[in-house]
């Protein structure tokens, strides 16, 4: 499994299960400014770590591939962090224990929040590992 096709089964599961505000997706462009906005909504993109080889028996190895699921929840301050922590418990429900294509959800993060007088921010990090099997041909 490519990491583009990573990403998109990551990026699949999460459109098909989260419908309780918009995704804008890593290089999406959403038609609007961060600041016009009014009702909530999520940001996420994938970023990348260690590959490793697990096995050297060639022509097959078993690669890993490990990676960071970045969700970004994005409420108006008025709502307070009770929504916050509503939209976290909910996005890592449909995470946790998960296996999603060729991935193996790990742990689940809630690195930090912020407030910016206009929005109350919370970004989490999904950790996973992507299993393959690759042919080596000399």
């Amino acid at each position: 499994m490519s990491l583009d096709d990573t990403r998109i089964a990551l990026f699949t599961h999460l459109e098909n299960n989260w419908t309780t505000t918009p995704i804008v997706f890593d290089g999406q462009t959403t038609g609007d400014t961060y600041v016009k906005r009014s009702a909530p909504w999520i940001s996420t993109y994938i970023t990348w770590a260690g590959q490793y080889q697990k096995s050297t028996a060639a022509p097959s190895i078993y690669v890993a591939q490990n990676g960071l699921l970045i969700i970004t929840i994005f409420a108006r301050e008025s709502s307070g962090i009770a929504t916050i922590d509503q939209y976290t418990d909910s996005l890592f429900a449909l995470f946790r224990g998960r296996s999603i294509g060729n991935s193996i959800i790990r742990d689940l993060y809630i690195d930090k929040d912020e407030n910016d007088g206009v929005w109350q921010k919370r970004f989490l990090s999904i950790s996973f590992t992507t299993r393959t099997t690759e042919t080596i041909t000399s």
